[in-house]
């Protein structure tokens, strides 16, 4: 079961919603559903910006900044 609470929850929801959109080549860098889920809890918890949350949640994942860069704004320019 996925809690959607937290400051940020709507960017959560639109960033699920835009996930179905992103191709197969960024979902697989992202690590698949289980990365995703990693990002949107760091995002859900965060208390900065939106963007701010996706790259620290890409940075959890052990990207490098520019790889963290570029996959959060793959991520971002569907929303």
């Amino acid at each position: 079961m996925i809690r959607e609470r937290g400051k940020l929850t709507w960017a959560v929801k639109a960033i699920r919603a835009a996930w179905d959109k992103v191709t197969t080549a960024v979902k697989t860098a992202i690590g698949g559903t289980a990365g995703l889920e990693t990002i949107l809890g760091v995002v859900d918890n965060f208390t900065g910006a939106v963007e701010d949350a996706m790259l620290a949640g890409c940075k959890v994942l052990g990207m490098n900044d520019t790889v963290a860069y570029w996959e959060k704004n793959s991520l971002l320019v569907f929303l």
